[in-house]
């Protein structure tokens, strides 16, 4: 599967419960999941975790697992070419939603880690309801401290880790 994921999986402890509930979304009818939380309880990480994982299955992905941190991009246009760049796609002319829903779509089905997107205005919520919309193969993991509000969306709360995990740690 092609991946700009670390090619070894991070195991991480205390997020059991969380990998199922994302990986029955993975699974299912939603094209996009918001792993939701404040900063530093470990979005980022259990997305990265878990994208590490699938790569090292056997998931019908040929479209790749790829990770893109928005987390300095400002514009929707420069989070649009910032994806673009992570995934390798390779458009001409200005990026628009519609024309890089087809290329993602031409790839085939496809897992997209989005990180930070709290960072990037509203209209990077409606780009991602059209690469949805023109790839039905893709799916959208995404990190945010706020829900995005996008049709479709499965939120999925990051618990703090329990005293117990958290033991195991030190």
């Amino acid at each position: 599967v092609p991946t700009n994921l670390p090619q070894h999986s991070i195991e991480l402890v205390g997020r059991e419960t969380l990998f199922s509930r994302i990986g029955s979304w993975l699974q299912g009818e939603s094209q996009i999941a918001t792993l939701l939380g404040p900063g530093g309880i470990g979005k980022t990480a259990a997305a990265r975790s878990f994208g590490g994982s699938c790569s090292l299955q056997s998931l019908e992905l040929p479209g790749g697992i790829w990770f893109s941190d928005l987390g300095s991009a400002s514009l929707t246009s420069l989070a649009m070419a910032k994806v673009a760049r992570d995934i390798g796609l390779r458009l001409p002319g200005t990026v628009d939603a519609e024309s890089m829903g087809r290329a993602i779509h031409a790839r085939g089905p496809m897992l997209l880690i989005l990180d930070n997107l709290e960072t990037v205005p509203g209209p990077l919520g409606k780009v991602l309801e059209e690469w949805a919309r023109a790839a039905p193969g893709l799916r959208l993991l995404t990190t945010s401290r706020v829900r995005l509000d996008l049709a479709g969306e499965q939120c999925i709360e990051v618990p703090p880790l329990t005293l117990d995990a958290s033991t195991i740690l030190l």
